[in-house]
Order: structure tokens, then C-alpha cells, then sequence
């Protein structure tokens, strides 16, 4: 055989035998540490003595002064109570009149009329509050009756309500020329 080979040879089985040997103490786990600790100590299992029965507790009556019977009900009290069989007479019962009800006539209901709408008219609109109360006050300050509306984060300045769609068109004309602000006309709620 070659020399080399023999070498090789050797030395794999040099190697085969050191890990036969080394693999197994390396993985029995003598050197791995757990997080939790293994040896956890549990107390016994105490002993449960039984409870010694208890005596019944005497029942004790509260020390509550006793009310004065009422003098119709006193001669009641003091009769013992003897079960009498005593055979009733039958009482002849007249019928009740049957009750006369008053019969009021059924009269429709008169049909409701939806309030009309009111009308007003929107100036601005505004995610800040603070700047729509400033618009508020100052059409207010100039004799309009100016209110905010707060529709889903949205504030918005109205001017109104009124009753008449036309006049609150003049006044929609109006705050153009005076304001140069062309508000829309909305239903007021």
C-alpha cells in the first residue's frame, strides 16, 4: 500500500475514535445550563386534620319589645284557633249590570303638516373653532345674527334662520356687497 494512504488511513480512524469517544460527553447536556432551574424544591403535601364538628349555635331571639296589639284585633288573638266546619248557606247572587261604556265617535286624525323648512346662510367653514367663533362675533358685531355649526370636525358660520327663502336671498346679495362674500343658502335643522 502506498504510504500516504496508510497515513490517511490512521489518521481517520485516529479521528473516528476521538469522536466516539468526545461526541457523547459533549451531548448529554452536563455542561448546558438551563434558564429555568432544575431543581425546584416543592413542599410536601401538609397533612389536613379534619375540623371537629361544631355544636349547633343556640338560636337567640332579638330583645325587640313586643307592639302593642290593636284592641279590634285582640279578642282574634286570644280565641284558639279550632278549625269549625260550618256548612255556608247559599246567597242568591244577582247579576252585575253589565257597565255602560260611552262610545265616542272615531274621528281621523288630521293629518300632520311637516313644519316648513327655515333657511340660513353659510358664511364659512372652518376646521378651527377659534376662527369660526372670530367670524361668528364679528358678524354679530355688525347687527347679523350669526351662529356655528359643528358637523363632523367641520365648523361652519351661519347667518339666520329666516322663514322666507327670499328674504334671506336679499340678505345673501347683501353680505356680497358689503362682505364681497357669496354665502350659500342651506335648510336650517
Amino acid at each position: 500500500m502506498d504510504r500516504i494512504l496508510q497515513q490517511r488511513l490512521l489518521g481517520a480512524a485516529i479521528l473516528l475514535a476521538v469522536l466516539v469517544i468526545v461526541v457523547p460527553e459533549l451531548l448529554d447536556g452536563a455542561g448546558h445550563r438551563s434558564r429555568y432551574p432544575s431543581d425546584v424544591e416543592i413542599p410536601e403535601v401538609p397533612e389536613f386534620k379534619p375540623m371537629p364538628a361544631v355544636d349547633a349555635l343556640p338560636i337567640v331571639e332579638p330583645d325587640i319589645p313586643a307592639l302593642p296589639v290593636p284592641e279590634d284585633l285582640a279578642p282574634t288573638l286570644a280565641k284558639p284557633a279550632t278549625p269549625a266546619v260550618v256548612a255556608a248557606e247559599p246567597v242568591a247572587v244577582k247579576p252585575a249590570a253589565p257597565a255602560v261604556v260611552e262610545k265616542k265617535p272615531v274621528t281621523a286624525p288630521k293629518p300632520v303638516t311637516p313644519p316648513k323648512p327655515a333657511w340660513a346662510l353659510q358664511v364659512g367653514s372652518f376646521n378651527d373653532k377659534n376662527n369660526a367663533l372670530k367670524m361668528r362675533d364679528e358678524y354679530r358685531g355688525k347687527g347679523f345674527t350669526a351662529y356655528v355649526d359643528e358637523e363632523g370636525g367641520t365648523f361652519r358660520v351661519r347667518i339666520g334662520p329666516e322663514l322666507d327663502r327670499q328674504r334671506m336671498e336679499k340678505m345673501q346679495e347683501r353680505i356680497l356687497r358689503q362682505e364681497n362674500i357669496k354665502g350659500m343658502i342651506v335648510t336650517h335643522p
